[in-house]
């Protein structure tokens, strides 16, 4: 909840007692003349405190400093205050204090009018990145092996949704053939990616390590593999907790087809 704190009553009164304030593009290049900024005195910085109102402390904490950084100056050019501008959501002081911004998209927007753009431009990415998570999110689910009323929750990180999801994959799919098969097309949903792995997808790979060294092997000999599942098993056997030796006729089948 973003209420008033003990920290914005000090960013007021630090501001109540400013001759000038600046807004600069990075904290690396603070003390470079020519680094985009923007200065405000006199009436302005009311209209900056404004915007500076924070609530709740946040009890998520970033190593390193962010940007654009808050540069508070006394009537005699003394340093009264400097602040840190996380995400445009948090306002990060002295010892680490840091707190919600009240109302962070209308600061975002007073530093684009003023040629800050920065702020607004990653605030943009992050939100394009934000649909594409989503998107491949809804892909994976759909991916599941008949599983897909179990997969969403697991890929929200419901409580418990993973223990349900390993609980039914024997009951869908009895036969240790079948459900390894369709475990490992799921996984290497994910190889194909090209870009990592979510925290949730590592879920396949998870329940894989389960079943006996000896049934995996069958279900990659019982037929030919394709290219999903190779990659789903190359996957699992480079894996840190896979120790089983892999025959080589599995090995053979893991070499995409001529």
């Amino acid at each position: 909840m973003k209420k008033r704190s003990p920290f914005n009553t000090a960013v007021r009164r630090i501001l109540a007692g400013a001759a000038e304030v600046h807004v600069i593009d990075q904290l690396s290049v603070l003390n470079d003349p020519d680094a985009p900024r923007i200065t405000v005195t006199g009436p302005e910085i009311a209209e900056l405190t404004r915007l500076l109102a924070v609530g709740g402390m946040s009890t998520t904490r970033y190593m390193g400093w962010g940007q654009p950084t808050v540069l508070v100056l006394g009537p005699g050019g003394e340093e009264l205050a400097r602040w840190d501008l996380h995400g445009q959501e948090r306002l990060r002081g002295p010892e680490n204090h840091e707190a919600w911004l009240l109302d962070g998209p209308a600061l975002t927007t007073w530093l684009a009018d003023r040629g800050l753009t920065g702020p607004r431009e990653e605030q943009e990415e992050a939100a394009r990145d934000e649909i594409l998570r989503e998107e491949r999110r809804v892909q994976w689910v759909r991916a599941a092996p008949k599983l897909v009323y179990l997969a969403d929750p697991v890929s929200l990180g419901e409580p418990g949704a993973e223990e349900r999801l390993a609980a039914s994959m024997p009951r869908v799919y009895p036969d240790p053939v079948t459900r390894i098969r369709n475990l490992l097309t799921w996984a290497g949903f994910s190889c194909r990616q090209g870009d990592g792995f979510m925290g949730y997808e590592h879920v396949p790979q998870r329940l894989l390590l389960t079943e006996p060294p000896e049934a995996i092997f069958d279900a990659l000999l019982a037929a030919p593999l394709t290219p999903e599942q190779r990659d789903g098993a190359a996957a699992l056997f480079a894996s840190h907790p896979w120790s089983a030796p892999v025959p080589e006729a599995v090995r053979a089948q893991l070499e995409p087809n001529p």
